[in-house]
């Protein structure tokens, strides 16, 4: 990647990614370019400014192995603004719903292997998104057009 500077934002790495199609990121079978890397971060940024409540603190759990969606959230949560807390997945019952609702996240993002930690939880505000589900790839389809320039911070927000 080169030098890319102290003070450099990861948002502006996604940003200056676009348009690169060398390899930009290899998990199992799957190998997408630098640029669908940032296409995929700026698709989640406009589906998570959507889903954030407005006046609400911008957090955003992620809740996942280390597979291919978490840098693609993480670019996303860059170009908008939004803090991640990294959930840990050993934490168990009223400690993990403790640990979500403490650091106020509005979007927790997850995995179906996961799913079984969330059962029976009380989340009141903490919309769930399962990446690995049709009803994932729904929900994103009308943003995959998004572009990274394009992603307004969330209110109260700056992203350089």
């Amino acid at each position: 990647m080169g030098d890319t500077g102290s003070g450099t934002t990861v948002a502006e790495l996604v940003r200056r990614r676009w348009g690169d199609h060398r390899v930009g990121l290899i998990h199992e079978d799957l190998v997408l370019s630098h640029h669908q890397v940032a296409s995929g971060a700026a698709a989640r940024a406009a589906l998570l400014t959507e889903l954030l409540p407005r006046g609400a603190e911008p957090h955003l759990g992620v809740l996942l192995d280390n597979t291919a969606e978490f840098p693609l959230w993480i670019g996303a949560a860059a170009l908008t603004g939004a803090a991640v807390a990294g959930i840990n997945p050993t934490r168990r019952g009223a400690e993990l719903a403790r640990d979500i609702l403490h650091t106020d996240c509005r979007v927790l993002v997850t995995e179906r292997a996961h799913l079984p930690l969330l059962d029976g939880l009380e989340l009141p505000g903490v919309r769930v998104l399962v990446t690995d589900q049709d009803a994932f790839a729904g929900l994103l389809a009308p943003y995959e057009g998004a572009v990274p320039a394009d992603i307004d911070p969330l209110p109260g927000r700056t992203v350089r």
